[in-house]
């Protein structure tokens, strides 16, 4: 990893864990595929046919068989992503203190242990939510798309109305969440500040103790601005990060509505939109979690070009004080050689 490049979460995912986030993808695309197979074996056997002509024992066990297998591929799929996610964070945070190791003293000094441990401590955290939320936005994503392809086998025509109102509520939603954005990277540079404000407060803790002039401007002008600022910031964005949410579930209970109006209005089969109608409430949940998860992914994106900011040393696994060994040893060699060759001839004689 480069610290001198700036490289977004996603290429670095894609660079250096391709094979185990294709894997994941696969499992996510067997997951849809069962959740797909339940709804159309529920549109099949309860819906589109009289109930009490077709429900057996024999389908009731298929049915149970189906949600087993839902709940045993939903947990290894989100599994696969939630370890990928934590040997990521892992090898992030071993190589970034290999790499404050290896930064020169001056470039150090420059930064301050103020920004080298917020970006220790916060960054590193920030990114590790982030992929604990991560199955549910990829998950999400996949799962709709399966859905999606199923429902417009179904009915075309009522499927792309349902997709235009989605695909409005989701507009409406990243325009809200563009403002949690925005207040993530103010608050992170906030927090820079209030780190500086606790290293202050401890190193000097003793001249603050005797002069309680300088203790009470330090606590009111510095520290209480800027947790107050803190304050105001992340107020903001979980009030413009709840109307998204709040936004979506609402819009996502109309469009059950929306489903029934129109179908009146095509003549579509009541079969049909009763299936369109389950099938949203099954997806409400998954849709709403991507959409929460999604800004945890931009304070990991922030995190991580607060890490970049720093410019320090690239990432070498190996210590010098193996080279050092290496060169004492050829050192002692030679010694050895030299020693040999002055000795020998001395006891030849």
């Amino acid at each position: 990893m480069s610290s001198h490049a700036t490289v977004s979460l996603y290429q670095m995912i894609w660079a250096h864990y391709r094979l185990p986030f294709l894997k994941v993808i696969f499992l996510n695309l067997v997951n849809a595929a069962v959740s797909v197979g339940i709804i159309a074996y529920i549109n099949h056997t309860f819906i589109s046919q009289p109930v009490f002509n077709t429900l057996s024992w024999a389908s009731l066990g298929q049915f149970s068989a189906l949600v087993v297998l839902l709940l045993v591929t939903t947990f290894v799929s989100q599994y696969a992503l939630t370890r990928l996610g934590h040997q990521f964070v892992y090898e992030l945070r071993t190589k970034l203190v290999k790499q404050i190791i290896d930064t020169k003293v001056p470039q150090i000094d420059h930064l301050g242990s103020a920004r080298l441990l917020a970006s220790l401590s916060s960054d590193i955290q920030s990114i590790t939510v982030a992929f604990v939320r991560m199955p549910e936005l990829v998950q999400g994503v996949i799962l709709s798309v399966g859905v999606a392809l199923y429902l417009g086998w179904l009915s075309l025509p009522l499927l792309l109305i349902v997709m235009f109102w989605i695909a409005m509520t989701i507009w409406i939603s990243t325009i809200l969440v563009k403002h949690v954005y925005t207040h993530l990277r103010e608050l992170r540079e906030i927090n820079d500040l209030l780190y500086e404000d606790y290293q202050s407060i401890i190193d000097g803790r003793k001249e603050l103790a005797l002069n309680q002039h300088r203790a009470e401007k330090l606590y009111k002008d510095d520290f209480l601005n800027h947790a107050k600022s803190y304050q105001n910031r992340v107020i903001k964005s979980d009030t413009y990060h709840l109307s998204a949410v709040n936004w979506s579930n609402i819009m996502m209970f109309a469009a059950i509505g929306v489903v029934f109006a129109v179908s009146n209005y095509l003549a579509i089969p009541m079969g049909i939109a009763t299936t369109f109608s389950l099938t949203i409430l099954f997806m409400q949940s998954p849709i709403l979690h991507a959409v929460g998860a999604y800004p945890t992914l931009q304070t990991a994106q922030v995190a991580l070009d607060k890490i970049q900011s720093l410019e320090l040393a690239e990432y070498q696994p190996t210590f010098t004080t193996d080279i050092v060994v290496n060169n004492w040893q050829s050192y002692h060699s030679m010694i050895l050689a030299i020693v040999m060759q002055v000795t020998i001839p001395l006891q030849m004689r």
